[in-house]
């Protein structure tokens, strides 16, 4: 009877142990019958086995117990060898060989184990179908599930399951005759090593690539390294400053701007116990002010895989063991509210699983989420697979697609901002040791929205030297703030996603600085080209008087306002205009001794007549708003200059988008 139970939680199939004899249908047993014939029969071969094979089978259990099957193997051949029928050692030897990934002899032996006990041919052959499904056998498996479905005294749930099973091997048959395109390529030798490099992350213009390797020194421990992209050349990578410890850091997601690194840690001092999720900011070249998230996030259990949005104000993570739970390792997400993270909540069971849900990555488009699964339709293990965020809902999970799925186990990546290429890990043959890191071009029809990036310098326009700026992104459409960062203290150097379903005004200030601006649009960038600048800020005179000896040079004195907007051939301001404008008159009411012109200027389409009276009604449209809201007219005046100052040839409409602007210039 112990055979029969070991075989019973080996299967792990909820079907009773007597679903089949060897004897004529017709002799009508009782269960109780058959059950005290097998107890007899097992008690029987239990006595026949030679103590040799018992010693024989109870190493080979624990060194499987300790990962060592390969050894077990031997020993499991020898007690068959030295006693034929005995069931528990042809149990572990199947086993044995399932856990070496030598699926043939696996099946071999449990046919064996068939011809020993006939009671066990459900069971056996429920196995082989399970076993066919995770190593990519799909018709293999159709045909057992086929052979198991024609056996008498089936329980329903047992017929469900199998139908379940069957119905799943024949999408999975349908889905690799459909491959989709794929060619992984490895992230060279500067990156990958004998050792395992795994769980990228990116910053918004792939030039920051940071990830997670195995390190055998004395113990074995994770720590994070990263690699900068020169030349499109991946430089050694480094250790992560402050951040990494003796101990484990295990999964990491570094924001878009390179600024802020969110990461998975155990067991450290000020946590709440197993893997928190901890965060810490750059200051230069190094990390600093590691914080633990807290109590709406981590728990005493375990949390780990984070992955942040583009803004830096929604945060996705695995968690297990925690309240609420679907089952197994679930997503969650937590919300940067008032400068809070909110209590985190479990993603619904669109996403979620009773199985295993892991791994999740947020794409810089906000709705565009990718995660590993074994809960959803998979190939084997678990499977990438991706939803989209629409109207507040996530739609079913879509399986990325063979060959980037395949029977093995596939649970992360990440995608770059432009949702051209993605990279991942994988312990793929011809590497360089173990799991290594590889990119690849994402197919159509998984990619995500387009989204680009606006990267940037700002400095002093005198000194050329860096300004610790900030850099405000709204939306045009609703002029809500989408995100506020700063540059870097250093070196001036920033860098913020742009959705293509937005349209974006910028500003960008700083104390003792005129403001700049800058206009985002997909419509004269469909590509969505990056858009890469040297912001120079001007400072603002500290007196402007009539007198003043040199007044500054005109291209350092003047600001185009570039989200300042009118119809065509019009000098009505638009609604848009308005975020633009404010900031001028906040400007203007901090620093009560300056004094500008509103500069007008149009593109050369129409009359030099037409075009100048034009340019000055708009510059003298944007004063009026500037003394309607409590700007005295005694610090203002008014310029048209129609198409007589184009800042490019006018060769293209680009170019007379350019040309068409309104400024201001510092006046004494």
């Amino acid at each position: 009877m112990i055979a029969i139970v070991r075989l019973y939680i080996r299967f792990r199939e909820p079907n009773n142990l007597v679903t089949k004899t060897s004897f004529n249908k017709n002799m009508k047993y009782s269960i109780l019958s058959i059950v005290l014939l097998l107890f007899n029969y097992t008690i029987l071969a239990q006595r026949n086995v030679p103590k040799k094979a018992k010693k024989w089978l109870q190493e080979a259990k624990q060194l499987i117990k300790v990962e060592q099957s390969h050894q077990a193997i031997p020993l499991l051949q020898k007690a068959i060898k030295k006693y034929a029928a005995y069931e528990n050692a042809h149990v572990f030897l199947a086993e044995a060989f399932e856990k070496t990934n030598q699926l043939d002899k696996a099946i071999e032996t449990y046919d064996k184990l068939i011809q020993i006990n006939p009671t066990l041919t459900s069971k056996s052959i429920f196995t082989k179908a399970n076993l066919y499904l995770k190593y990519g056998k799909y018709e293999l498996a159709k045909q057992e599930l086929h052979q198991y479905l024609n056996l008498p005294d089936l329980q329903t749930k047992n017929v469900k399951k199998a139908n379940e099973l069957l119905s799943k091997s024949s999408k999975l048959i349908e889905l690799k005759q459909n491959p989709v395109p794929f060619n992984p390529v490895s992230l060279g030798t500067s990156i990958n090593s004998a050792d395992l490099e795994y769980l990228p992350s990116l910053t918004a213009d792939e030039q920051t690539l940071v990830f997670t390797k195995k390190i055998y020194e004395g113990n074995i421990h994770e720590d994070f390294y990263i690699s900068q992209k020169i030349n499109d050349k991946w430089t050694t990578p480094e250790r992560l400053k402050v951040i990494n410890t003796p101990g484990d850091e295990g999964a990491q997601s570094i924001s878009a701007d390179g600024k802020t690194i969110f990461f998975a840690a155990s067991d450290r001092l000020g946590g709440y116990g197993n893997f928190d999720i901890w965060m810490a900011k750059k200051k230069g070249d190094y990390w600093d002010e590691v914080q633990n998230l807290g109590p709406n996030i981590n728990t005493v259990n375990y949390e780990s895989q984070p992955s942040i949005s583009a803004d830096g104000k929604t945060l996705f993570f695995c968690g297990k063991g925690r309240s609420p739970s679907i089952g197994g390792y679930d997503i969650y997400k937590s919300e940067l509210i008032n400068g809070e993270w909110s209590k985190a909540a479990l993603l619904d069971t669109t996403i979620n699983t009773t199985k295993n849900e892991v791994c999740p990555f947020i794409h810089h488009d906000g709705q565009t989420l990718y995660f590993g699964s074994d809960g959803h339709l998979s190939f084997g293990d678990e499977d990438l697979f991706k939803s989209e965020l629409v109207n507040g809902q996530w739609k079913a999970a879509e399986n990325l697609g063979y060959p980037i799925n395949t029977h093995n186990n596939e649970n992360s990546l990440v995608i770059g901002a432009t949702g051209k290429k993605a990279y991942f890990s994988s312990d793929r043959a011809n590497g360089e040791g173990g799991l290594d890191l590889y990119s690849f071009d994402l197919p159509e029809n998984i990619k995500p929205k387009p989204v680009t990036y606006f990267k940037g310098v700002v400095k002093d326009a005198e000194t050329l030297q860096p300004v610790l700026a900030e850099i405000q992104l709204f939306q045009l459409n609703n002029n809500q703030a989408v995100l506020t960062t700063t540059a870097d203290a250093i070196d001036g150097s920033f860098l913020t996603t742009l959705n293509a379903d937005n349209e974006y005004a910028c500003n960008i200030s700083a104390p003792g600085y005129l403001f700049h601006s800058e206009h985002f649009t997909f419509k004269t960038n469909p590509d969505g080209v990056p858009y890469l600048l040297e912001i120079f800020l001007q400072a603002i005179p500290k007196i402007i008087a009539k007198d003043a000896v040199q007044p500054p040079e005109p291209t350092r004195s003047k600001v185009i306002l570039n989200n300042i907007f009118f119809d065509s051939g019009k000098a009505d301001l638009l609604p848009a205009s308005t975020l633009e404008l404010n900031r001028l008159v906040a400007l203007l009411k901090e620093h009560q001794n300056l004094k500008i012109q509103v500069n007008g200027h149009t593109d050369d389409v129409g009359s030099d007549t037409e075009n100048m009276i034009l340019s000055e009604n708009r510059a003298k449209a944007v004063v009026s708003y500037l003394q309607t809201n409590g700007i005295s007219s005694i610090r203002l005046q008014y310029k048209g200059f129609g198409e007589t100052q184009p800042l490019s040839p006018a060769t293209s409409e680009a170019a007379r988008a350019q040309n068409r602007r309104t400024e201001f210039e510092i006046i004494p």
